[in-house]
């Protein structure tokens, strides 16, 4: 059962089971504490997003995007996953619209230092946002 709720001109969507999804299994987290990923930050409370010391500016559906990848960071997480829990709809094979959002996306955020994608296509699954476990963190930041 999928339930979405407006408020003014924000939608957020809740799909039971979906949060633990997105959570990753990180312990403590919430979806208010900041989300810290090497060098990007994402506050919840506020809707912004940090890169090293630069604002980068989102849309409502790439800010939603970015925060399912990095509460996953380090694991594949579907565009089935993505479509339902951002966009709010299912998934079609012809849809391209995950796909355009990941392309802006990396554009804005750029590569990791080195030249890797912070996001990575994983052909046939989805996608996985490049983490280092040990700069992964949630919270006081």
């Amino acid at each position: 059962m999928i339930r979405i709720e407006r408020e003014g001109m924000r939608r957020s969507v809740s799909i039971p089971g979906m949060l633990d999804i997105a959570v990753g299994g990180i312990p403590g987290a919430s979806p208010t504490e900041p989300i810290s990923v090497g060098d990007v930050t994402l506050h919840p409370g506020s809707r912004t997003v940090t890169r090293g010391s630069e604002r980068v500016e989102l849309t409502a559906v790439e800010f939603d995007l970015l925060q399912a990848l990095l509460r996953s960071a380090g694991a594949i997480v579907s565009r089935d996953q993505l479509a339902r829990g951002v966009l709010g709809r299912e998934f079609s094979p012809f849809d391209r619209s995950i796909d355009m959002h990941i392309s802006k996306l990396r554009r804005k955020l750029g590569d990791l230092p080195g030249g890797q994608e912070r996001i990575r296509t994983v052909r046939s699954a989805g996608y996985l946002y490049a983490a280092e476990p040990a700069r992964k963190t949630v919270g006081r930041k």
